[in-house]
């Protein structure tokens, strides 16, 4: 159906969007670490004693007229200038994602929350989960109790309690912790 379509497109603009957030951290924490050193190696030089009495050996090794520092200086910047416009993008594409995320929600059809409950069980992004949890709760989807009962098992906490919720809003009676479940 129409909705099994758009529930597959939007996992699919999801999908993408937490891989482009996933390359954007990587590429941020090596700009950090990329800063860290260039700074940790201007400080060493800096520390480093003079051991030439010539004023143009001086100048040039402590950054009059070094072409090497000016290339070094201007790498850090370029660097720090890359990490301010990666922090932006990354605020941009998380902006995104929770959109896409918020608008699961509006994929009621039986066939949207069918293949959600199956991809409830593919996905391992705690985030997805729990929007899918959110969906599944807000539409009251009984046909996913059966594939949503042996995670009241699940071995972490926040999705036991997450499916816990969603199932007493399916079935319209609060659940709360079962004796055993867990």
């Amino acid at each position: 159906g129409i909705g099994s379509s758009a529930a597959r497109g939007v996992v699919k603009v999801e999908s993408h969007a937490r891989t482009q957030l996933g390359i954007v951290d990587k590429n941020i924490k090596h700009l950090k670490k990329r800063i860290a050193k260039l700074l940790n190696e201007a400080r060493r030089k800096a520390k480093t004693p003079k051991k030439s009495n010539s004023y143009e050996k001086e100048d040039y090794a402590y950054g009059k007229n070094n072409p090497l520092l000016e290339r070094a200086q201007r790498f850090l910047e370029l660097s720090e200038k890359n990490l301010e416009i990666l922090e932006v993008q990354r605020a941009r594409l998380e902006a995104l994602h929770d959109a896409i995320l918020q608008s699961l929600i509006h994929l009621g059809d039986r066939s949207a929350t069918l293949y959600l409950t199956q991809r409830f069980n593919d996905v391992d992004d705690l985030t997805f989960r729990l929007m899918i949890l959110r969906v599944l709760a807000a539409h009251r989807t009984v046909h996913s109790i059966p594939k949503l009962l042996p995670k009241l098992r699940h071995a972490v906490e926040t999705v036991r309690d997450a499916v816990r919720r969603t199932l007493s809003r399916i079935v319209g009676s609060d659940l709360g912790a079962q004796p055993g479940v867990g």
